[in-house]
């Protein structure tokens, strides 16, 4: 074969999405030929120089390329970093330490000899992925007996994810349910302050001319606390339904948003903790509530479908002794939390060599004793090993960029 390591070749072609291959986009070569290997050096000419904190290398599965040469013993992020006068780095691959040893043992050849204000140094970390210890099924929990209660369940659709960001609501659509029957409906359009963008029609079907003459966001959600009343509410995905309710109520001065909250997105993660997805599409078919794909995305239908899949779910709590609302956290099972909770990914740094104990201790936790569709940190866990640990947030999968998408600055 003509394709060999060292070599190089350009290739000429097309790409087009294949039938044969479920849809992926493949290349098509016309010709191969011969090429020059040219790698142009990256240079950094700044005086003074930046320190990577978050970097990766090829002992980061599907997510780094930076090599590590075990039989010469060197570690291209490291000799790179120290080619273009950089004082240090930090390595933080994903779930582990594989490059730690060719890494120490490049900087240690490196310093050999030098001055202490001439050594390079390296920053041993991971990046891993935190889970939260506690689900927050319930906000505002109280005693009242599930089944016998009325709710008003609710599903907004929005102009983007950013409530605080200076994203609005443009539709509410909501069902109150007892004892398994729809007894009222609400739903509203919403004229937001700002144009809908094509994107956010191309999700949810609404267009600017479909809300032209409509009510701005501070009639419809007063119109709609109206409606609600001091019922419980339950939506998909509470917090982000919620956190649009909590802004609307902040905007406008109207108190305190004092109702007691379900999310069903939380409680099918742990009454239905086999299972592999918790969307609305995936819950409506695994209760047997009929569900239309091209309406989805619509407030009022993807709120009744909610409602339905709720009232499924009661009677299934009921079934395992839970009746009262203050009863779902009983589901949640400390031994199993590390599966079910919101996670996040996070960079940790070890201070000095002592220390890389608890670094070292909680990648083996992660990735043994909580290793679920990868390596996982509880919250707790990670407190109680702190000592020497600097937290880093990680990438946008962190738990800063999550808040942010729902937060004010």
């Amino acid at each position: 074969s003509i394709f060999k390591n060292g070599k190089w070749f350009k290739f000429f072609g097309y790409t087009r999405y294949d039938q044969f291959s479920r849809g992926e986009l493949v290349f098509n070569a016309q010709s191969i030929n011969y090429s020059d290997k040219v790698v142009p050096k990256q240079e950094d000419n700044e005086i003074e120089k930046r320190i990577e904190l978050h970097a990766h290398t090829m002992m980061s599965g599907m997510d780094g390329l930076t090599k590590v040469d075990l039989g010469k013993h060197t570690i291209e992020l490291v000799d790179e970093a120290i080619r273009m006068g950089y004082k240090a780095v930090a390595i933080t691959d994903h779930n582990g330490c594989q490059a730690f040893p060719i890494a120490y043992s490049t900087v240690t050849s490196f310093n050999k000899g030098k001055d202490v204000k001439d050594h390079f140094k390296v920053l041993y970390g991971t990046e891993i992925t935190l889970v939260d210890d506690n689900i927050e099924i319930v906000k505002r929990s109280n005693d009242s007996v599930l089944l016998e209660n009325t709710y008003v369940v609710f599903d907004l659709e929005t102009t983007g994810y950013n409530a605080a960001g200076g994203d609005s609501i443009i539709e509410i659509g909501a069902v109150k349910i007892k004892n398994g029957e729809i007894v009222d409906k609400f739903d509203m359009l919403i004229k937001p302050p700002n144009p809908i963008s094509e994107r956010i029609t191309n999700v949810t079907s609404i267009t600017n001319e479909m809300v032209e003459d409509c009510p701005n966001e501070e009639v419809a959600v007063k119109e709609f606390i109206k409606w609600t009343g001091d019922l419980p509410m339950v939506a998909h995905n509470a917090k982000f339904d919620t956190s649009f309710i909590e802004r609307a109520y902040q905007k406008y001065n109207l108190g305190e948003y004092k109702n007691t909250v379900i999310d069903t997105l939380a409680l099918s993660k742990l009454l239905d903790s086999d299972a592999g997805r918790h969307g609305l599409s995936a819950i409506t078919k695994r209760y047997d509530v009929e569900f239309d794909e091209e309406s989805h995305h619509r407030g009022d239908y993807d709120a009744l479908a909610t409602a339905l899949v709720f009232h499924k779910m009661m009677r299934k709590l009921a079934s395992v002794s839970i009746y009262k609302i203050s009863d779902l956290d009983k589901l949640i099972n400390k031994d199993d939390i590390y599966k079910v909770g919101e996670h996040y990914h996070i960079n940790l740094l070890v201070k000095n060599k002592k220390e890389k104990k608890n670094l070292f201790k909680i990648i083996s936790i992660a990735n043994t004793k909580n290793f679920y569709r990868g390596a996982r940190i509880l919250r707790s866990e990670l407190e109680s090993l702190r000592d020497g640990i600097l937290v880093g947030s990680g990438c946008y999968e962190s738990e800063v960029f999550t808040e942010a998408r729902r937060k004010s600055d």
